[in-house]
């Protein structure tokens, strides 16, 4: 076997020491499978020594142009999973685009810099005309692509959530003793496409939503965030809580023990916290947009209301309260991930 087959799979994954969610997690899943069934992979990420440095975009782009391909030309595959990819990766026959979204394509994209957005067109454009190797994240994105005529020259393939490492936290965590007073769970992040004011002003304006506390994940303790929208002195503020950075350990146990998880989003490729909390057995109430709806669907446990729109909120909050956890399972995606491995390894 030559040094480039025992060199199998390298993974581009800058942001896995500076971002704990999100693509991170995917990877992890991705990395969890590769380790589970004896592929040989290893994954770059940013050196320790430059997680404090700020203005990571500049030294990702840098990272990915630059280190990447040239460490790849002794792997087989190379997996660019942040929806972009290397302009000299076209030259190598085994790398490997991952494709999330296509929402560098809009004209405004709220959380991403120009340049960001521009790299994500131009690369996913150099991908698409030269025909090398693209995965979609889900069947949904990737009818989107052949929607709107996207990689039609280019070998395709599913590379899923899988949630490896996630179901072993849920089935290792018990349900902790439930708090003394009952809780909503919002899942949000810092970009703007969160829209964490939209969020908070649905939950002070509902008279219903204003029955429980409100713990907010995702803002890794930035509580000068919520100070800006909610007045730091109010009533309502007293019932809010933002939590620092987590571990997955205790965000299981968030979503087991929250009366609700509330995902609020304009803008999404997939909705991670939604498959998390099903996972957990937890009701959720999400935003009216494309991939929740598609996750809605396949569940009786998912409730949806229009962004801006109070008394929908309300009235899906109250629906979600009134009833019971419907029993279901979320299906595995672990058997289409291994039918891409092997394609991929057989080239």
């Amino acid at each position: 076997m030559s040094k480039i087959r025992r060199r199998t799979v390298l993974i581009h994954n800058y942001y896995r020491n500076i971002y704990p969610r999100g693509i991170i997690a995917y990877v992890e899943d991705i990395e969890q499978y590769l380790k589970l069934s004896g592929i040989p992979y290893r994954t770059l990420s940013c050196p320790r020594f430059m997680e404090k440095w700020r203005k990571h975009g500049i030294w990702f782009h840098l990272f990915e142009q630059i280190y990447v391909p040239l460490v790849g030309l002794k792997y087989k595959v190379v997996i660019y999973p942040y929806n972009s990819a290397a302009f000299l990766s076209v030259l190598h026959p085994g790398s490997l685009l991952v494709v999330h979204d296509f929402i560098a394509y809009k004209k405004r994209v709220p959380g991403y810099s120009a340049a960001t957005a521009k790299a994500v067109r131009w690369t996913q454009k150099l991908y698409e005309v030269s025909g090398r190797n693209v995965a979609y994240i889900t069947r949904d994105v990737a009818r989107q692509a052949r929607y709107i005529h996207k990689f039609r020259k280019s070998r395709t393939y599913i590379l899923p959530n899988t949630f490896l490492r996630f179901r072993q936290y849920v089935a290792n965590v018990e349900v902790p003793r439930r708090e003394k007073e009952e809780f909503i769970l919002l899942c949000t992040g810092k970009v703007p496409t969160k829209d964490l004011e939209g969020a908070l002003h649905l939950y002070r304006n509902s008279v219903v939503a204003r029955r429980y506390r409100l713990w907010i994940v995702g803002l890794a303790g930035a509580a000068a965030r919520v100070d800006r929208v909610v007045e730091p002195d109010s009533r309502v503020r007293q019932l809010i809580e933002v939590l620092p950075i987590i571990s997955s350990v205790r965000l299981v146990e968030l979503y087991k023990s929250a009366t609700a998880v509330w995902v609020h989003s304009t803008m999404e490729g997939f909705g991670r916290n939604i498959a998390e909390a099903l996972m957990c057995r937890a009701k959720i109430i999400a935003s009216d947009i494309f991939p929740f709806q598609k996750q809605a669907a396949r569940s009786h446990n998912v409730y949806l209301y229009r962004n801006g729109n109070q008394g929908a909120f309300d009235a899906m909050l109250c629906e979600l309260l009134s009833k019971s956890w419907i029993e279901e399972e979320y299906e595995s995606s672990v058997n289409e991930l291994a039918q891409a491995f092997r394609e991929l390894l057989a080239q």
